[in-house]
């Protein structure tokens, strides 16, 4: 079964990141992941052929809101799963959100790219830290090449029009050929 915010949006009040709870209230962004187009138009013509490209890594912001002393020990206790990698090849996190996971394809794994605070968010003591994520999805072959409609191209009237006279013009001269011997 898929999640569905409006029957179960309770569950996405924290995130499960390198086997960690998420300390305070936490907010997952929608994941950023733009589809790379490659437009490839010859000289001198009209028109292009769209190339896909791929499916880059994403990028999604979590938002943590601490405004609990249980909280402020959670964070302590947090931050350390969150640290810089010590070593090469180190550093990519499982995280396990809805959010995440009704993304297409799903969000497994990332890296921290940066975290912004603590800072203070309200008067009355609740504190915020933003956590910048990127995507890690190890590479696969990609399905690359001019890309075609599912349904036939509708021609505009100009278009069809002149391929009518071409078609005429060529009727004619076939014609004129074969009546001349020349076919």
């Amino acid at each position: 079964m898929s999640w569905n915010p409006i029957e179960q949006g309770d569950t996405a009040d924290a995130a499960l990141v390198g086997g960690m709870l998420t300390p305070g209230l936490c907010t997952v962004s929608a994941i950023q992941r733009p589809r790379r187009w490659d437009d490839r138009q010859s000289y001198g013509m009209n028109g292009a052929t769209t190339v896909y490209r791929g499916l880059p890594l994403g990028t999604f912001t979590m938002e943590l809101r601490l405004s609990k002393v249980e909280h402020w020990s959670q964070w302590n206790d947090f931050r350390r799963v969150i640290q810089p990698p010590t070593r090469r090849n180190e550093g990519a996190l499982d995280v396990i959100h809805p959010v995440l996971a009704a993304a297409s394809p799903p969000v497994a794994s990332a890296v921290v790219l940066n975290v912004r605070g603590p800072e203070q968010s309200t008067p009355e003591g609740e504190w915020k830290v933003t956590i910048e994520w990127k995507e890690h999805r190890p590479a696969v072959a990609a399905p690359v090449g001019p890309v075609a409609a599912s349904s036939p191209r509708t021609e505009n009237n100009g278009d069809l029009y002149q391929q009518r006279l071409i078609a005429e013009a060529a009727g004619e001269l076939a014609a004129e050929s074969r009546a001349g011997g020349l076919l």
